[in-house]
């Protein structure tokens, strides 16, 4: 998919995980089909890095800025871009659905549940996702 973003935008990503799934992948790609830096950004997330919540969906949220939600997709500023999500062997087809919302009202279309992610809980994230790359069999 694509999106278009202002600056006081984010995009709601909602999708109802399947009861059997091997993986599940989304990640944000700049206008140009280039990935967005996914080392020093959380522009990627997979099963095991997603938070589902507990009706079973998972919400992400992208945007350029971090409104401190587990699922946050950071876009890097890029007003405009393309979205890639990949599922593998589901026993049902995922359907997804996209809200455009204000950036300040992100929260009132989030269940109230959703945790809050603080900018040091989201530091130490990049800095684990930096060091998994850096462990990462080169060859």
């Amino acid at each position: 998919g694509r999106y278009e973003l202002g600056a006081d935008e984010a995009l709601i990503i909602e999708v109802k995980v399947p009861k059997q799934v091997r993986y599940w992948g989304i990640d944000l790609h700049d206008d140009l089909n280039m990935v967005v830096d996914w080392m020093n950004r959380q522009s990627c997330l997979n099963g095991h890095t997603s938070t589902p919540d507990a009706d079973g969906v998972v919400r992400y949220v992208v945007s350029a800025q971090d409104p401190g939600v587990p699922n946050w997709l950071d876009n890097a500023g890029y007003e405009k871009g393309m979205i890639c999500a990949r599922w593998q062997r589901c026993d049902t087809y995922p359907e997804h659905t996209t809200t455009k919302v204000k950036l300040a009202d992100i929260r009132k279309h989030l269940p109230a549940d959703t945790p809050i992610v603080s900018a040091e809980q989201r530091d130490a994230a990049i800095r684990l996702r930096r060091k998994g790359l850096q462990m990462r069999r080169r060859w």
